[in-house]
C-alpha cells in the first residue's frame, strides 16, 4: 500500500466514485496540514485535465491565538502560489458551541456548515476533505470503544452526499512522501500531540501497538470497512423504506409505523431521521428514542435538536423552535386555515358517512374530531389558560395540566397545541381527544375536523 502515490490514488478514486462528465466545482477544506496541502496540490495539478473549478476554504476556530493566525497566513500564501482562490471564516467556536456540545463537535459543525454554504453560493457540486486511511483506522477504533453500531464501524465514507474524501486510500506516510517529493510546506497543529484528546491518544498509543501485531493494519482496516459499507448500505436502504412509510411530513412520523419495523431497521430509521434533522446521534440517543416511542416523552440531542413523541406522532425539532409561543386566540370558521405556532391547521365539516370513510384511511382521525351539533356556542381557537379542565372520552374529568402530565407532553409543546373551546369550556385538544360531552356516537350526523395540515 505504501507504494501507491497520491496522484494515482486520486485518479483511481475519481474514476470510481466521481464518473462526472463535464466541468464541476470543488470546495477544498484546507487546514494547512500535510494532508490538506497534498490534496489541494494534487487537485490543482488535475484541474485542467478534469475541468475542475477549485475554491480553498480555511476556518480559524479562535482557539489557538497566534498559532492559528500563523496557520491562516500560511494557507493564504500557499493558495496564492497555487493560484487557487481562498475563503476564510473566523469563528469563536467556544462561544458558538451549543448546549451539550463539546468543542471538537462544535468546531466540526461550524466547519462543515461553512463549507456547505460556500458550495451553495458558488454552485459547486462537492466539498473535498483530506481524510486518509490512517484517519479511517482511528475513527473505527474510536467508534469501537464507544460501542458503535455497524454504521459506525464502517469508518469514514469515501463519498457522503456533497462530501468527498479523495485520499481515503492513502496512508499518512504516503502523504508526507508526496509533500517531500513536491517540496510542499505544511504546518503542524501543536494540539495533535496533546493526548488528552481521544483521537490523539489512539494515534499515539493504540495504533503503534496494532502495527506491532500487523504492520499492514491500516490496509486491513481499509478492506474491512469497504466490505462493511456494502452491507450497511443494503440495510440502510431497507430502513429508508420504513422511514418513508412512517413519514407524515418533513419532520413528522407515525409512531405505530415505526414500531412495526424489525428492531434493527427501526434503529436505523431513527438514525436516518435524526441525521436529516441535523443531529449527530449516538446509540444512547437511539435507545432513549425507542423508549420514547413506547412510552412518550422527548429526547434532547447535542447540536440543538429535540425529538418529541406525543400520541402517535414523532417530531424532530430544532431547539430554537421550542421557545415560548405568544398567546393566541381567534374565532373558528369552518373551511378556513390557520397559522398557529409555525404550523398550518384546517377546519372542515363533514357528514358522518364521509367521516367514516376518512377513518378507514387515517386511524388517528378521532384525535382531531368532534360532534359539531353538540357544541354550545361559537367555537374559539386558543392557547391553554391556567385552570382549564377537560373530560377525555371514556376517562374522568381533570385539569388540562394533569392531562398533559399523564400524556408526557413537554411544557414548551403545551403552549403550541390549539384548543377548541365553546362557552362551557374545552371541547377539543387538537391531536389528542375531544371532550366527553361532544364525542362522536351513533346519533352523530355532522363531524367537525380540526387538524394540522400534515396529519392527513
Amino acid at each position: 500500500m505504501e507504494k501507491l502515490c497520491v496522484e494515482t490514488a486520486l485518479r483511481q478514486w475519481m474514476e470510481r466514485f466521481l464518473p462526472v462528465q463535464g466541468a464541476f466545482g470543488v470546495v477544498v477544506a484546507v487546514s494547512g496540514g500535510a494532508d490538506s496541502m497534498a490534496l489541494l496540490h494534487a487537485l490543482a495539478a488535475l484541474r485542467e485535465e478534469k475541468a475542475l473549478s477549485l475554491l480553498a476554504a480555511h476556518v480559524h476556530h479562535g482557539l489557538r491565538g497566534e498559532q492559528a493566525d500563523a496557520d491562516e497566513a500560511f494557507v493564504r500564501e500557499q493558495c496564492e502560489a497555487m493560484d487557487v482562490p481562498l475563503a476564510v471564516l473566523h469563528a469563536d467556536v467556544a462561544r458558538e458551541a451549543l448546549h451539550g456540545e463539546g468543542i471538537e463537535a462544535a468546531g466540526r459543525r461550524i466547519r462543515y456548515d461553512y463549507f456547505r454554504r460556500l458550495a451553495q453560493q458558488k454552485g459547486y457540486s462537492f466539498i473535498a476533505t483530506a481524510h486518509t486511511a490512517d484517519d479511517n483506522l482511528e475513527t473505527v477504533l474510536l467508534h469501537l470503544t464507544r460501542g458503535s453500531s455497524l454504521h459506525g464501524l464502517c469508518g469514514i465514507p469515501p463519498i457522503d452526499g456533497m462530501l468527498i474524501r479523495p485520499l481515503l486510500s492513502c496512508t499518512r506516510a504516503q502523504i508526507e512522501a508526496y509533500c517531500a517529493a513536491h517540496h510542499l510546506s505544511y504546518v503542524t497543529d501543536a494540539t495533535n500531540a496533546d493526548v488528552s484528546y481521544s483521537r490523539n491518544r489512539v494515534r499515539a498509543l493504540v495504533v503503534p501497538q496494532l502495527r506491532s501485531i500487523n504492520p499492514g493494519v491500516v490496509a486491513a482496516c481499509d478492506r474491512l470497512t469497504a466490505g462493511l459499507r456494502e452491507e450497511d448500505a443494503f440495510l440502510d436502504g431497507l430502513a429508508g423504506e420504513w422511514q418513508a412509510r412512517a413519514r407524515l411530513s418533513a419532520d413528522c412520523y407515525a409512531v405505530h409505523t415505526l414500531l412495526a419495523a424489525p428492531p434493527v431497521l427501526l434503529r436505523r430509521a431513527l438514525c436516518r431521521l435524526l441525521r436529516e434533522g441535523g443531529a449527530d446521534a449516538e446509540m444512547r440517543h437511539i435507545r432513549l428514542l425507542e423508549t420514547a416511542l413506547r412510552d412518550g416523552g422527548s429526547v434532547d440531542i447535542a447540536g440543538g435538536v429535540r425529538v418529541a413523541v406525543t400520541g402517535d406522532t414523532l417530531r424532530v425539532y430544532r431547539l430554537s423552535a421550542c421557545q415560548k409561543t405568544a398567546y393566541f386566540e381567534m374565532p373558528l370558521c369552518v373551511g378556513s386555515t390557520y397559522e398557529i405556532a409555525g404550523e398550518t391547521y384546517s377546519a372542515s365539516l363533514v357528514t358522518r358517512e364521509n367521516f367514516e370513510e376518512t377513518r378507514k384511511i387515517h386511524k388517528n382521525v378521532l384525535n382531531y374530531a368532534l360532534d359539531y351539533d353538540k357544541i354550545s356556542s361559537d367555537l374559539m381557537i386558543r392557547q391553554r389558560k391556567a385552570g382549564d379542565a377537560f373530560h377525555p372520552v371514556n376517562g374522568v374529568g381533570k385539569t388540562l395540566k394533569k392531562y398533559f402530565n399523564e400524556n408526557r407532553v413537554d411544557a414548551w409543546q403545551r403552549e403550541r397545541i390549539p384548543l377548541l373551546c365553546d362557552r362551557d369550556g374545552v371541547v377539543l385538544i387538537t391531536g389528542y381527544s375531544c371532550d366527553e360531552r361532544v364525542k362522536i356516537d351513533a346519533k352523530t350526523k355532522r363531524v367537525l375536523l380540526f387538524y394540522r395540515a400534515e396529519s392527513y
